[in-house]
């Protein structure tokens, strides 16, 4: 019994972390959590939310509920065979969860993530993002849902000496009460609930004919291409242009009632295993931009995505005091999108 209130709380704490950008864990350590939870009981239902939270903005509520896909990485051909007929498979994107409303076809409201059900409304911010579009060409009364992100290029020009990874510096940009930084932020479109489209393709048709961006997406009707687009995405993550942390497969017809599930029955995400290597830190050194310093860890040489690490990012001089970092440590490098490794924790 200890165990089980050991291990909700482990994972509330995981999720509210998750949420406010700043994660505790990998994806695949919350997964083990989860699944040794289930283990002891197994009538425990995943119904953790998130609290994103921040003081200044006022709640708006969902339109569209921002659920969880349920992660079957390890029995896809499963999964696969219990739900036949045509899909379509999109990447999945490593940023922020956002809804956007319009009436008329105007932007009239858009909401954070938050619990699902009711977010912060942003609505001011996220006019202020080049990618959001304010004025569709139809007269419409529907919502959106996307992933704010940012791009690589932007964060390695503008925040890496700064900012973690990426999804930390959108995070921090995106609720800021000066609107400072707004137009770093790019917004990638993902659903829309406009009944009247019915197919996943011509959604994807409709949104970027209204100019937004939308993810890399392709029509499936076989395992073996569902396991071609997964390889292909993982092999390309990196020229995408921003995070990705896995690929979505839904029902090729859009199944609006089961997308008012918490955690949709005929969608499902496969996570990519991160690029990790655990090693040992030998030095630090600290790189001058402008007015910052920044801390790069020295680390014994190591294999990592093909090639040998020697340096990795220590972010801020804050975060290491925080995690322990200092010389003869040793340390998980981490390697998603970006050009350079930045440590995780230390082990």
């Amino acid at each position: 019994m200890k165990r089980i209130e050991e291990l909700k709380l482990k994972i509330k704490q995981a999720s509210d972390a998750y949420g406010a950008a700043s994660p505790i864990m990998s994806d695949k350590e919350f997964d083990q959590l989860v699944n040794e939870l289930k283990s002891l009981d197994p009538t425990y239902v995943d119904t953790v939310t998130y609290d994103d939270h921040t003081e200044g903005f006022e709640k708006g509520k969902h339109d569209l509920i921002t659920g969880t896909l349920a992660k079957c990485r390890n029995e896809f051909e499963k999964w696969f065979e219990k739900h036949p007929g045509i899909k379509e498979m999109e990447v999945k994107c490593d940023g922020l969860s956002l809804e956007i409303k319009y009436r008329n076809g105007k932007l009239v409201q858009s909401i954070t993530r938050g619990n699902g059900y009711e977010g912060d409304d942003i609505t001011v911010n996220i006019k202020k993002i080049p990618t959001v579009i304010e004025t569709l060409s139809n007269n419409f009364d529907c919502s959106i849902r996307g992933e704010i992100v940012m791009l690589h290029s932007v964060f390695n020009k503008k925040y890496k000496d700064k900012m973690k990874n990426c999804r930390n510096a959108a995070a921090g940009i995106l609720k800021r009460l000066d609107g400072e930084g707004l137009q770093d932020l790019t917004f990638i479109m993902l659903q829309l609930g406009e009944k009247t489209i019915i197919i996943e393709e011509q959604k994807l048709n409709f949104l970027q004919e209204n100019g937004f961006i939308v993810p890399e997406y392709q029509a499936i009707n076989t395992l073996e291409e569902a396991l071609a687009f997964r390889e292909k995405q993982y092999n390309n993550r990196e020229s995408i242009g921003y995070d990705i942390d896995g690929v979505v497969v839904k029902p090729f017809e859009i199944d609006y009632e089961d997308l008012k599930n918490k955690t949709p029955k005929n969608s499902c995400a496969i996570k990519f295993e991160l690029d990790v290597a655990i090693t040992t830190i030998v030095d630090i050194e600290w790189s001058q931009t402008g007015k910052y310093f920044t801390p790069v860890a020295i680390v014994e040489p190591v294999e990592l995505c093909g090639v040998t690490v020697k340096r990795a990012s220590c972010s801020n001089t804050n975060w290491m005091i925080e995690k322990g970092i200092e010389i003869g440590k040793k340390v998980k490098i981490v390697r998603r999108g970006e050009i350079i490794p930045y440590i995780e924790e230390v082990v």
